[in-house]
């Protein structure tokens, strides 16, 4: 995968936008999305992915998410 600077500021942009999120159907639909890439881990309390080990196009449906949500 190529992490271009871009890139990486998306990507960090992305997550503070995460960490922002309160609405439960969204984080809902955020967690089905990244169960179905198998790129994650699940504590007692947190679910936990890294952003940069999803491909693009599912970055970019996270991003769409988040758009409806009113965060962009």
């Amino acid at each position: 995968m190529d992490c271009d600077k871009a890139y990486l500021d998306e990507l960090v942009e992305l997550h503070k936008r995460l960490m922002m999120l309160r609405e439960g159907h969204i984080l809902q639909q955020i967690v089905n999305l990244i169960e179905e890439t198998g790129h994650f881990h699940i504590t007692n309390t947190t679910f936990d992915f890294d952003l940069c080990s999803l491909d693009r196009s599912t970055v970019r449906k996270l991003q769409s998410y988040l758009e409806t949500s009113g965060l962009s």
